[in-house]
């Protein structure tokens, strides 16, 4: 087996593997919105933080205060730190929470919720692209064939 064809399959279970985190990542999201109790937040503060790496790259995310249904107040961060930041403080927000377990909220917006599965899909998306274009087994067997006839057609020449 030569190593770009084990590349090739490599490259594939990878980008099959990341469509279907992304899938389970959205299924869950979907889920989690169904079930999940809405209320309305306020961004109360921004969290900075520096990406390992890269010492000048500050990154924020946003804290936000809401109140249950019942009147308790709970507070999260959201989990996408962004640079700008994707909220103000004192911006409203939209809240998806948990009703049994307040605390595990979200942002109702998409960064919040299907960032994670849209970046994973679209990861693997490109890994597929990727295989079909380069490293499929037929792309390679047509590659290596028109290789090995223009060297036939150089010996010929000689």
């Amino acid at each position: 087996m030569t190593i770009f064809r084990l590349m090739g399959r490599l490259v594939l279970i990878l980008g099959l593997a990341m469509l279907a985190f992304a899938g389970y990542q959205a299924i869950d999201q979907i889920a989690f919105g169904l079930s999940a109790s809405h209320a309305d937040g306020v961004v109360i503060d921004l969290v900075q933080d520096r990406r390992p790496g890269f010492p000048t790259r500050t990154v924020f995310a946003a804290v936000v205060e809401f109140r249950d249904a019942g009147g308790a107040m709970h507070r999260f961060v959201e989990p996408v730190s962004t640079n700008p930041p994707a909220y103000d403080r004192g911006a409203p927000v939209p809240v998806l929470y948990d009703p049994v377990v307040p605390d595990k909220a979200v942002i109702d917006g998409f960064w919040g919720r299907y960032f994670t599965a849209a970046l994973f899909g679209g990861l693997g998306m490109i890994l597929l692209i990727l295989h079909a274009a380069f490293l499929s087994p037929t792309t390679l067997r047509r590659a290596s064939g028109r290789y090995r006839d223009r060297l036939k057609q150089m010996g010929d020449a000689d």
